[in-house]
C-alpha cells in the first residue's frame, strides 16, 4: 500500500523512499516460499490498487465479467516478478558476503524490465520510478540512464534506509543495526547519489530552460467519444462525431495551427496507404481524378462513411494545413510475409501526416501492440489463440488482429524546418521505442496519439501523463499528447507539464482543441540515455537475475548431493591418518 500511495494519483512526497523498507526487513527472517508468498502478495496490491482501472473498461451489458477476469490475470500474473524479485533479494540479503546486497536495485530492475517483452505480454506499466515522480530535480538524471537507473535509484534509497535497522528477538523488535562505519557505506553512498542527482538536475533545469524556443502552433483535437459508440459502431454518432473533429479544426486553424492532430482512430473505417477508404477504395479513387479531390465528398450523402477521403477533401478545398491523424491503415505488401497469416484481416494503427493539399506525407505504424486487444502475443501457439480469440470476440466483436509497426518514421512539417516523430497509445510505457525514434538527427518534438475512452476518468490518465513526461526527460524531446477524451497537453524536455486543455476545470471526459507551441529546443541532440545507454541496463539486470537464479539452482543441488553422502565423505569429515 505503500508503494500504491506513492504514484499517480496519489504522488505522496517522500513516501517511495521508505515504501519497500518494511519488505527488505522482513525478507531475511523468512525462508524462500515464504518470501516468495509475501512478495507475491505485495505485488498483487500494489498492481491491484494501481490498475483497478483494468476492471473497468468498456464492454457490452452482460459481458463485465470478462474484463474483471483480464484485470485479475494481468494482477496475478505481473505480481510473479516482484514474487521472484522477493526470493531473489532474500538470497542477496542472507550472504556472509556483504557486498551481495549492492545488487539488490539490478534485480529488481531485471525482473521489471521483462514486462517490455512478450512474457506473456508486453506491460511495462508503473515501473517503481514512478515513485520518484515528486522529486522533480534528480527525475532530470533520466537522460543518462532513463526510467531504468530511476528504478534502481528507487530501490538503492530504500535499501539504504533498511540497512540502518534490524529485526531482533521472537517479537521482531525494530533495532539500530549495530555495524560500526561499515553499517554505514550503503547509506553514504544512496546520500551522495542523492545530492550529485539533485545538483545534476538543477543544472540541466536551468540549462533547458535556457535553451528552450517556441515551436510550431500545434492545435490538439480532443473530441470526447465514448468508447461505446467507436465499439459499436454506431451508425448515426459515428458521422456526427466526425463533423464534431471537423468543427474542432477550424477552430483550432483560427487560432493559427499550423499543424493539426487527431487522436489515434479518429478517422473511422480506416484507409490504404495512399490515403483512400478501405471499403470502397475504387469509388473513392474514381473521386481524386487527376490527385484533385471532388467536392462532392464534402457534401453527398453517399460518402458519408468515406472518412479518410472526405477529411482529405476537407484539407485540400478548406483547411490548406498539414493534419497528422490516427487512422486503421492496410499491411503494404512488402511486410506480409508470413505464409501462415491471412493479411485481408490485419491492419496497421497508423498516425498519418497528410499535407496542405490532402496528400499523404508519411505514416508512422505502432510498434507497440496492446496484447489481447490489438494483437495475440505467441499467436502461433493454438491453444494461446483460441483463449485469447474467446476472451477478444466477448469483449469488442473480434480480434483486432493489428501488425506491429516495422521502421521509426520521421516526419517533417511541410515549408517548415521542424521535425517531430509519433506514437501511438501506450508506446508512451516503452522507453526504448522513443530512444529509437529520438536518435540523431534528433526531432524538434514528439507527439503521442492515444485514445483513453476506454479508462474514462480514471488514474489511468495520470498515469500515462507520468510515463510520458519520463519519455521527455529521457530523450530531452518536448512530447504533446492529443487524446480522445483526456489528459491532452503539452511537455516540455524537462518532464513539466506545461499546458492542459480544461473546459470548465474538468481535464478529462471534455470536448475541446488546445492550440499550443511546443518548447522546443533550439539545436535538439541525443541524450546520452538515447545515444549509448538505451536498453543496457535492462538487459545486464536480467543478465545477472538468470546468473542468480542458475547460481541458486546449483547450490541447492550441490547441497541436496551432499546430505546424501555417507557422512565419512561429507566435506569437514576427518581423514583417516596414513
Amino acid at each position: 500500500m505503500l508503494l500504491a500511495y506513492s504514484t499517480p494519483p496519489h504522488y505522496l512526497p517522500g513516501l517511495g523512499l521508505v515504501a519497500l523498507v518494511p519488505w527488505l526487513l522482513a525478507l531475511p527472517r523468512l525462508g524462500t516460499w515464504s518470501a516468495l508468498g509475501a512478495s507475491y502478495a505485495m505485488g498483487a496490491i500494489y498492481i491491484g490498487a494501481n490498475t483497478w482501472w483494468l476492471a473497468d473498461l468498456t464492454t457490452e451489458p452482460g459481458h463485465e465479467y470478462i474484463i474483471v477476469g483480464m484485470y485479475v490475470l494481468s494482477v496475478l500474473v505481473r505480481a510473479f516478478s516482484i514474487a521472484l524479485a522477493g526470493v531473489l533479494c532474500r538470497y542477496l540479503l542472507t550472504r556472509q558476503v556483504c557486498a551481495a546486497v549492492w545488487l539488490i536495485p539490478p534485480c529488481w530492475l531485471g525482473l521489471e524490465f521483462l514486462h517490455e517483452f512478450d512474457l506473456p505480454g508486453p506491460y511495462p506499466w508503473l515501473n517503481v520510478a514512478s515513485c520518484l515522480a515528486w522529486f522533480e530535480p534528480f527525475l532530470q538524471t533520466a537522460d543518462l540512464w532513463g526510467a531504468y537507473g530511476l528504478s534502481m535509484a528507487l530501490v538503492l534509497f530504500n535499501l539504504a534506509v533498511a540497512r540502518l535497522f534490524v529485526l531482533e528477538g521472537p517479537g521482531l523488535s525494530l533495532k539500530l543495526r549495530r555495524e560500526g562505519r561499515r553499517g554505514l557505506v550503503l547509506p553514504a553512498a544512496a546520500s551522495l547519489l542523492a545530492v550529485l542527482g539533485t545538483l545534476y538536475g538543477v543544472i540541466q533545469l536551468d540549462r533547458y530552460s535556457a535553451l528552450e524556443a517556441p515551436g510550431p502552433v500545434v492545435g490538439l483535437v480532443q473530441g470526447n467519444l465514448a468508447q461505446e459508440v467507436k465499439v459499436q459502431e454506431d451508425a448515426d454518432l459515428l458521422p456526427r462525431s466526425f463533423d464534431e473533429h471537423l468543427a474542432l479544426t477550424r477552430r483550432a486553424l483560427e487560432q493559427g495551427a499550423e499543424l493539426v492532430v487527431w487522436p489515434e482512430t479518429m478517422v473511422f473505417r480506416g484507409a490504404t496507404r495512399d490515403g483512400h477508404y478501405y471499403w470502397g477504395q475504387d469509388s473513392s479513387r474514381r473521386e481524386f481524378a487527376g490527385g484533385t479531390p471532388s467536392s462532392r465528398l464534402r457534401s453527398e450523402l453517399q460518402f458519408r462513411e468515406f472518412y479518410m477521403a472526405r477529411l482529405r477533401a476537407e484539407i485540400f478545398h478548406e483547411f490548406r494545413t498539414p493534419m497528422l491523424v490516427g487512422v486503421f491503415t492496410e499491411v503494404p505488401p512488402e511486410h506480409r510475409d508470413e505464409d501462415w497469416k491471412d493479411y485481408t484481416s490485419r491492419r496497421h494503427n497508423s498516425a498519418m501526416l497528410l499535407g496542405p493539399r490532402g496528400e499523404v506525407l508519411d505514416i508512422h505504424d505502432k510498434r507497440n501492440l496492446v496484447p489481447g486487444g490489438e494483437n495475440i502475443p505467441h499467436e502461433g501457439n493454438f491453444l494461446i489463440r483460441w483463449i485469447t480469440t474467446r476472451y477478444a470476440d466477448t469483449l469488442q466483436g473480434g480480434v483486432s488482429l493489428v501488425e506491429p509497426g516495422r521502421r521509426d518514421t520521421r516526419f517533417v512539417l511541410p515549408g517548415s524546418k521542424w521535425r517531430f516523430t509519433a506514437s501511438i497509445c501506450y508506446e508512451f510505457a516503452f522507453a526504448r521505442t522513443h530512444a529509437d525514434l529520438s536518435r540523431d538527427p534528433a526531432p524538434h518534438f514528439h507527439v503521442n496519439l492515444s485514445n483513453e475512452g476506454w479508462f474514462k476518468r480514471s488514474s489511468e490518465l495520470d498515469q500515462a501523463v507520468l510515463h510520458t513526461r519520463l519519455r521527455a526527460i529521457e530523450t530531452r524531446v518536448p512530447q504533446l499528447r492529443c487524446t480522445n477524451t483526456g489528459v491532452t497537453c503539452s511537455i516540455d524536455a524537462c518532464g513539466r507539464l506545461r499546458e492542459v486543455l480544461t473546459v470548465q476545470g474538468q481535464d478529462r471526459e471534455v470536448q475541446g482543441v488546445l492550440v499550443t507551441r511546443p518548447a522546443v529546443l533550439a539545436q535538439p541532440q541525443s541524450t546520452v540515455f538515447v545515444q549509448w545507454v538505451g536498453g543496457l541496463p535492462g538487459y545486464g539486470a536480467a543478465t545477472l537475475n538468470l546468473l542468480l537464479i542458475l547460481f541458486m539452482i546449483a547450490s541447492r543441488v550441490k547441497g541436496l548431493c551432499r546430505r546424501g553422502r555417507p557422512p565419512s565423505q561429507q566435506a569437514g569429515a576427518s581423514r583417516p591418518e596414513a
